[in-house]
């Protein structure tokens, strides 16, 4: 196998995992959006567990043609922090200008399998206005404007949804990445009533649309500070940490492309230091490799100076000790999580012994804290600590 030091994917996997090769994991998660595409759902994870990996991969699983599934969904991608929406005419726009764009993509993305068609629609290049023609849109506010009322949007979405039927799918499902953008936006409230409104009342098109929303902190927060009328109608799902036989497949998969075999104790070392975490895994699995490539001789507890230099800034951001982070944790979950290193297992009824804090608020906490990757799930009531570290990180610099 050749050596592929420094010529390793995703930026050396610090980004988003588009390729269906090398995405492990997250099998549950899939296959719910699978069968269930035209509901609304809220995909919960902290930072660098995986939420844009995951919504890709949801995304070529409902692009597969070859796929049982008896109702498909169209799915649109898009990263909302990313194109910044100024209100709600311009989201409706931009929903519908990426809605075009991937119909236009997917039909010059000719079946040639699963993973080389979904690379290939990814890469595919779109022009200016080159697809007004096959999709038959007309956007009645001039381009320049950006810009779609409720009216306008509801008829593109409705011949949207006639176009893709023609395309073998049975509606439309908007991934809507990084949605914090909208909940913290002045208009959000409004966008979100709007949502709700096409959800509750809109037959022509309440069957055909699904919507996710991924985000962290904020996303979570909004439904409890202002009851938002969509969310009522969510399920709101948190993304974990991988599992050990899901981090044995992910160092086989990078062991394979690199030609190098670890021992079972450095496989063992890569769990134990990132406890799943997907970031903190592969970063793991990166530096372990770079040190046997250099061919010396490798102490492995000497690696975790390194990775703690690494993620010293984001575990001090997670661990927000000053409380100035608005994703960071709480003084309470802060309380939580030190209670957990004592007795290294627990749930939300015996830590809310040890801890003297009323057992919501820390059946709250142990979400947050194994939805941001630093405790895992045993499971439906227990929780343990999971990568160590960061365990050593709160241990040695707060």
């Amino acid at each position: 196998m050749a050596d592929l030091s420094g010529k390793r994917p995703f930026d050396s996997f610090k980004i988003a995992i588009t390729d269906p090769e090398y995405f492990v994991g997250r099998t549950e998660l899939v296959e719910k959006f699978y069968q269930s595409p035209f509901e609304v759902n809220i995909l919960l994870g902290g930072h660098r567990l995986g939420k844009t990996s995951a919504l890709r991969a949801i995304e070529w699983s409902l692009l597969d043609s070859e796929s049982s599934a008896q109702i498909r969904a169209f799915p649109v991608y898009v990263n909302l922090h990313k194109v910044q929406p100024k209100d709600s005419d311009s989201l409706r726009y931009v929903l519908i200008s990426s809605l075009r764009e991937s119909i236009f993509k997917w039909q010059r993305a000719p079946w040639e399998g699963l993973r080389k068609t979904y690379l290939r629609f990814l890469n595919e290049i779109v022009e200016a206005d080159a697809n007004i023609g096959i999709l038959k849109f007309k956007i009645s506010n001039p381009k320049r404007a950006r810009q779609l009322d409720q009216k306008n949007f509801e008829e593109e979405l409705k011949q949207a949804i006639a176009d893709v039927e023609r395309n073998g799918f049975d509606g439309i499902c908007f991934l809507l990445d990084e949605a914090e953008f909208i909940v913290r936006s002045d208009w959000g409230n409004d966008a979100c009533s709007y949502f709700r409104a096409l959800k509750d009342s809109d037959a022509a098109i309440e069957p055909f649309l699904g919507l996710l929303f991924s985000g962290y902190r904020g996303v979570k927060e909004y439904q409890q500070r202002v009851g938002s009328p969509l969310y009522n109608i969510a399920s709101v799902m948190w993304l974990t940490s991988l599992s050990q036989f899901e981090v044995q497949r992910l160092i086989d998969i990078r062991t394979e492309d690199e030609g190098i075999v670890l021992s079972e104790r450095e496989v063992d070392f890569i769990w134990r230091i990132a406890g799943g975490h997907p970031d903190l895994t592969q970063q793991t699995t990166n530096i372990l490799l770079d040190a046997r490539k250099a061919k010396g001789a490798i102490s492995l507890e000497g690696l975790v100076p390194q990775l703690l230099q690494k993620y010293h800034y984001d575990f001090s951001r997670w661990w927000n000790e000053d409380n100035s982070h608005p994703n960071g944790f709480s003084s309470t979950e802060r309380e939580v999580y030190r209670a957990l290193m004592s007795s290294r297992q627990g749930n939300f009824e015996t830590l809310s012994q040890s801890t003297g804090l009323p057992p919501l608020r820390v059946l709250d906490s142990l979400q947050v804290l194994a939805g941001t990757g630093v405790i895992r799930r045993v499971d439906d009531v227990a929780f343990m600590i999971g990568a160590q570290l960061f365990e050593k990180w709160v241990l040695e610099y707060p």
